[in-house]
């Protein structure tokens, strides 16, 4: 995992020097880790890119590469880069393959990366035209943030960078508004939270020159969601080869890795893959032995035979004021809000630092293929034409109460600003709610909580086959996890049997009479059901302390919900709250 900033310093000024940023960025960051990265430097003329790099265990290619001809460091790695070099004549060695994958990129930018798996984010330097390059994947999931100064782009993917260059950080509260419903959850659109910083464009190339930089948008998240329709049965079968495709071109880069295997469709299609391809993967399991993902995790493992690993304890949230207040603030250093609110308070849970990472194969991404945000509004069955009202509804229905009326409207207009952007993409309208999930929820609100990770993450749903195939899917809605039970049983029909987490829960509270009196947790180490603790409890005993200082000593929150209304009480927002107060003491 890669940590940087990019920025050029044409003017001379002594607080540009590289030697000076260094030490900026090296004092800002390196209380953070449990042992400090090495800090490496990139300076081509005036350009210059700073950088630390995570160690990775079991990561086999270097992200850093270079020949005679080319110079290149991998921010995001292009997972299965070497394959598309390979469709396109060239042999190379998997782990050695980015040099030559920045010329290819360099020469037909759209026609490569139109095949290349998100994220990526690739930095190079062209030897002979002495031109520097940054190029983001065609979806823009690889985190990359742009501060406009004075006319220049300054690039990273770190927010709490940019002050290194001694750029100030001004907080967009309507954004923060936003960021605050925790049924939504994320910054959209390009909004970042802060002005002067927009999230980059999907596709965009960056190129530097004796002329300074010129930056060009391709046309590729246009071709993979602008599709003619295709047969139920050749789109399922493309979404299916589309992961054995990604498998396969990533299983050379490392030397092991390891999954969680729950009672989902996402991470059982993905195990599926491997178990087709009779290729390793680590299987392991989180929760209490009655839990639904441990029980059918351990029966899928047992018709497949392979090991199972146990996690039973889970990483809780902090237990004194103090630990929980760093561990919130270091968060929004580390990653500026761009994860889901409730796990501020566990990103350090205890002081050791940030480590090095693994590589972990997730089911992220998976809901490309599912209804999931029509399930959201509920416009599953709905006309086309309903669509922005359903959207509408459910904002109004799902905003919090608290919130200041005039945040209410602009929570209201940034979602449906949000929605409507699947035009500005031509996307059919019948598809503009699968489009929804694709451009916000898995661009910019997962992405930023994977990007908190020091792990380096593979998403074999996270590939342009698979955005292909559900986008060429006929008729308005996607049937319930039909890519998923296609995937599953065709390449392991033993699993087929095997019901899944939602189904085992639907029987269960059907079974269960809903007058019977429910038992009242005491202990906030007790799970709700929903966490593995219980998120009321602890703010109600831990946490206490600090949201009744976030409310009388901050002003953040002030913008965003009525100061006329008690919140004293109102465990509900307490990560909101103590967020902003969090990130208002950073700031100031």
């Amino acid at each position: 995992m890669i940590l940087f900033l990019l920025w050029s310093n044409s003017s001379a000024d002594p607080n540009l020097h590289p030697n000076n940023v260094l030490d900026r960025f090296d004092r800002l960051y390196a209380p953070l880790f449990a042992q400090k990265p090495p800090l490496k430097l990139l300076s081509y003329g005036n350009l210059h890119l700073v950088y630390y790099q995570l160690a990775v265990d079991g990561w086999l290619a270097p992200f850093y590469q270079e020949d005679e001809l080319t110079s290149v460091l991998a921010i995001n790695f292009p997972l299965n880069g070497h394959q598309v070099l390979q469709q396109r004549g060239i042999s190379v060695q998997p782990t050695l393959a980015l040099p030559q994958l920045a010329r290819e990129l360099q020469a037909k930018p759209e026609n490569v990366l139109g095949e290349i798996a998100p994220p990526m984010l690739l930095f190079w330097n062209d030897k002979s035209t002495e031109q520097s390059y940054l190029l983001n994947d065609g979806l823009g999931h690889a985190q990359l943030f742009e501060y406009e100064h004075n006319g220049t782009i300054i690039l990273s993917n770190r927010i709490f960078a940019f002050p290194t260059l001694n750029l100030p950080l001004q907080p967009v509260f309507a954004e923060w508004a936003v960021k605050c419903c925790r049924f939504f959850g994320w910054f959209p659109l390009n909004c970042t939270g802060f002005s002067q910083i927009k999230f980059a464009e999907p596709s965009t190339l960056y190129k530097w020159s004796v002329n300074g930089l010129v930056k060009q948008r391709l046309n590729v998240l246009e071709k993979w969601v602008q599709r003619e329709n295709m047969p139920e049965a050749d789109c399922l079968e493309l979404a299916r080869t589309s992961l054995i495709d990604y498998v396969k071109s990533t299983q050379s880069l490392f030397s092991h890795a390891s999954g969680g295997l729950s009672g989902g469709y996402d991470s059982r299609a993905v195990f599926s893959t491997y178990r087709h391809l009779g290729l390793n993967l680590n299987a392991k399991v989180k929760g209490p032995a009655n839990n639904y993902d441990v029980i059918l995790a351990k029966q899928l493992a047992e018709i497949a035979d392979f090991p199972l690993r146990f996690k039973q304890e889970v990483e809780l949230p902090p237990e004194s004021t103090d630990w929980l207040s760093h561990s919130i603030c270091a968060s929004l250093l580390w990653q500026a809000g761009n994860m889901v609110n409730h796990k501020l308070k566990t990103f350090l849970p205890q002081p050791t630092g940030i480590s090095s990472g693994r590589v972990q194969v997730m089911g992220h991404a998976g809901a490309i293929g599912k209804p999931w945000f029509a399930r959201k509004v509920k416009a599953e069955n709905c006309e086309v034409g309903q669509y922005e009202e359903k959207i509408t509804s459910w904002v109004l229905r799902k905003i919090p109460k608290i919130m200041l009326n005039q945040q209410k409207d602009n929570v209201k207009n940034i979602i449906l600003d949000a929605y409507q952007q699947a035009e500005t993409f031509g996307v059919s309208p019948e598809k503009r709610l699968t489009f929804f999930y694709l451009f916000e929820r898995c661009r910019r609100g997962e992405s930023g909580s994977q990007n908190t990770q020091t792990s380096l993450v593979l998403s074999p749903f996270l590939n342009a086959n698979f955005i292909r195939a559900v986008f060429s899917y006929q008729g308005q809605g996607i049937k319930s996890h039909i890519f998923h039970r296609y995937i599953i049983e065709t390449n392991t029909p033993d699993w087929a049997s095997i019901p899944y987490e939602k189904e085992m829960k639907s029987v269960k509270q059907k079974q269960t009479n809903s007058l019977a009196p429910k038992t009242l947790a005491t202990d906030w180490r007790q799970s709700d059901n929903i966490d593995y603790y219980n998120q009321r409890l602890y703010w109600q005993h831990i946490g206490r302390d600090l949201l009744e200082k976030s409310l009388t000593q901050g002003r953040y929150w002030r913008e965003i919900y009525d100061p006329t209304m008690n919140l004293f009480n109102s465990v509900n927002f307490a990560d909101e709250l103590t967020m902003l107060y969090e990130l208002e003491k950073l700031l100031n």
